[in-house]
């Protein structure tokens, strides 16, 4: 199975890496042709209005993105069938037009798939910027207000949706409504990192900030071995600078202030360092590289306001560094001097060369798009790919946590580099956000990207570290952004975000759950609940009652999707004869009781052998005990996905 799994991935690597390569060429081919090969296309409102309000009752939205011109920097699998198996696919187009830009109100008008870099190009032509810019080029305005967004500028202005002035939604009923903090608050706060589940956003209008002609950054990387004690006696009401972030290596820290500045305002005989070009260094690289020759505790260097803003889209941070993780795992026991001479050869290591010859790869749409490829349960066992915001006075211990070992059974394991970002709270009501508090103070988010070599597939030791880097954090009073794999119990998920204010709020906007719900578009994890109604139904003595569950993404069994008809991201499905049957269960009723007294309620089955052993055979759960029950306890983040049958032995 694993060399299965491994040849699947190498296959999938060789046609990511040959569409990279021909889309690549294809721009450029149109660049040379003076052809802009980015198409712009405007949302027709009233169309994806009507088309929602002619759906069938009781069914689920799902957003048709095709167009859009790069891949989500998602990695949870979005619900859209959390109820039923009825999806009503709504077709939005780019959606990527900026409709207004007012230079004097300092405001901008925009559709929610305009991406960072189609933002911040509009704006400095009028010398504007927005007031946080997520660092990578192709995450869209939509999807940062419908999930989170910080940057080094988060500690002045809080995340990205901290900027928003008005929204305007596309409600489950078709209805539009324009809210604000003023209009309908709840909505306009509540949308906010709820991942679309009360409304499909449609217009946004943020505040942007004014900046000088020709901006560029001053950068100063201060070298220190407590980056968390420098950042908290900084005094951020009258400290003049823009940006703040750190970076965590093994030996040492680097925190990086930034002012903005004009051209004029640069030394002559000053280098200008650049970022955004192919042989360009990437960033963290460039950052240690500086400290490592250089003695000086402070070093300064001036940037282009664009090439700092999107500093770490290329190679994704340092996530750029994994897609070549069998080949960095299989020379981890070799002698260091041969490590350091395969450093010598492009493939085996990052210089200029690589950089250069494979810069179309490791771009962040291009990196995401190959993860994307891979099945959510390779993910889970290989990557950890976690942003955590830690209150700053529980951050230093979070960081000893980290630093020293505890998040990893293996002593030679470790996380490295981690990234630091402090951010101003909000006590407004974006109850799902990771910033959100009852009291004014500072988090720090620690960006926690890393692979480590024993973690192969099946080891499940991405998910496992997840796992406690969850617990760790709620017992901190942390929280994580949701863009990425959850592992949350049912108990966790509630004692951390207030459900009785959802389910409130869906009551209000969203009563259908047409839009999915945030529970099971997160919480993978399965809850006991199951496990305990699987048992009691199988052992019942006048009717037992089999239950099972199936990941349709694992690559052992790739014809379970299209064999039950998958579309969009169920999470119950009931199969009688194999065929679908409709029948609805509440969304929030799902305890063991209310299971029970579904299933029996059900009409008696087939005597036929359960075919579910078949599928299930040879598969284990995530203790390694096999099938519970017959029950298959598949804890894996990913699409996930239940078939429930009834026969009598």
């Amino acid at each position: 199975m694993r060399n299965h799994s491994q040849l699947h991935e190498f296959l999938l690597t060789i046609k990511w890496a040959v569409s990279v390569y021909i889309r690549w060429l294809y721009e450029n081919l149109l660049t040379l042709m003076g052809i802009k090969s980015g198409k712009t296309q405007s949302l027709n409102v009233e169309y994806v209005a009507q088309t929602i309000r002619e759906r069938p009752n009781g069914s689920q939205i799902k957003i048709q993105r095709h167009e859009r011109n790069s891949p989500s920097n998602s990695i949870r699998h979005t619900n859209t069938s959390s109820i039923t198996n009825k999806t009503y696919s709504v077709h939005m187009g780019s959606a990527n037009l900026i409709l207004s830009i007012d230079k004097s109100a300092r405001t901008v008008i925009c559709e929610p798939g305009v991406t960072m870099e189609e933002l911040v190009d509009a704006l400095l032509a009028y010398d504007l910027v927005p007031t946080v810019v997520p660092e990578f080029k192709n995450l869209t305005v939509g999807g940062i207000l419908a999930g989170a967004g910080l940057e080094s500028s988060s500690f002045r202005h809080g995340q990205f949706s901290d900027s928003l002035i008005e929204a305007t939604y596309v409600l489950s009923n078709g209805d539009l409504i324009t809210c604000s903090p003023t209009k309908d608050s709840d909505l306009f706060y509540g949308a906010l990192c709820s991942c679309g589940t009360f409304g499909l956003l449609i217009r946004a209008t943020l505040r942007v900030l004014d900046i000088p002609f020709n901006c560029f950054v001053q950068c100063n990387y201060h070298w220190t071995k407590e980056p968390i004690e420098f950042i908290s006696t900084l005094d951020y009401e009258h400290y003049e600078v823009d940006y703040i972030d750190a970076i965590v290596f093994s030996d040492y820290s680097v925190v990086i202030t930034g002012q903005r500045i004009d051209e004029s305002s640069i030394p002559k005989g000053e280098r200008i360092q650049r970022f955004s070009r192919s042989w360009d260094p990437w960033y963290y690289q460039h950052v240690k590289k500086l400290h490592d020759r250089s003695r000086q505790t402070v070093i300064c260097e001036y940037i282009p306001l664009k090439d700092y803003l999107f500093r770490y889209d290329r190679g994704a941070f340092w996530m750029g560094h994994y897609p070549l993780y069998p080949f960095d795992d299989k020379t981890q026991h070799l002698p260091f001097y041969l490590r350091k001479l395969l450093n010598l050869i492009p493939f085996g290591g990052y210089n200029i060369i690589s950089r250069t010859l494979l810069s179309p790869l490791f771009t962040t749409s291009a990196l995401y798009q190959r993860l994307h490829a891979s099945c959510v349960s390779l993910i889970a066992d290989t990557l950890l790919i976690q942003d955590i915001y830690i209150p700053i006075s529980q951050s230093k211990q979070f960081l000893t946590f980290l630093q020293t070992g505890q998040l990893f059974t293996e002593k030679d394991e470790r996380i490295e580099p981690i990234w630091l970002c402090p951010i101003r709270s909000s006590s407004t009501a974006q109850k799902l956000s990771p910033h959100y508090t009852d009291k004014d103070q500072l988090f720090i988010n620690f960006g926690l990207w890393s692979h480590q070599y024993r973690w192969q597939t099946g080891s499940s030791g991405g998910k496992n570290a997840s796992k406690v880097l969850e617990n760790e954090a709620k017992n901190l009073r942390g929280r994580k952004m949701l863009y990425a794999l959850s592992f949350y119990s049912q108990e966790q998920w509630s004692t951390i975000y207030d459900m009785r204010w959802y389910r409130q709020m869906k009551k209000k906007w969203d009563p259908s759950y047409a839009w999915g719900d945030v529970w099971c578009s997160h919480c993978r994890r399965m809850h006991p609940d199951y496990e305990q109604a699987a048992t009691k139904l199988s052992k019942s003595l006048d009717n037992p009652i089999y239950l099972a569950k199936l990941d349709c993404t694992n690559i052992t069994e790739p014809r379970c999707s299209k064999r039950y008809n998958i579309d969009g991201f169920p999470t119950l499905r009931i199969y009688r004869y194999g065929q679908y049957h409709d029948e609805e269960l509440n969304a929030f009723n799902r305890t063991t009781d209310e299971l029970v007294k579904t299933m029996k309620a059900l009409k008696s089955m087939s005597t036929q052998r359960n075919m579910i052993n078949t599928q299930a055979h040879g598969i284990k759960d995530e203790t390694n005990k096999g099938m519970v029950n017959n029950f298959y306890l598949w804890s894996l983040i990913g699409i996930f996905y239940y078939i429930l049958r009834k026969f009598f032995i």
